[in-house]
């Protein structure tokens, strides 16, 4: 699920989307989504690869803050 108004949903994460890449790195076993998006900055601009509607595409997204839980 993609909450409104939260990090993913107001970088353009629909719900849905399959994230297979960070930065053109493959989420693996070895490299989870959590890690690969932990190696960036709150503010960088990241290319993530989505699996959206049957086709692969590539959307830039700019890192926030995760909201205090």
């Amino acid at each position: 699920a993609v909450m409104s108004g939260s990090p993913a949903a107001n970088a353009g994460i629909k719900e849905g989307d399959i994230i297979t890449k960070v930065g053109g790195e493959s989420i693996d076993e070895d490299h989870n989504l959590s890690t690969l998006i932990g190696e960036h900055k709150v503010g960088e601009k990241v290319k993530l690869t989505v699996y959206r509607n049957g086709k692969e595409q590539t959307i830039e997204v700019t890192l926030s803050e995760a909201p205090q839980q």
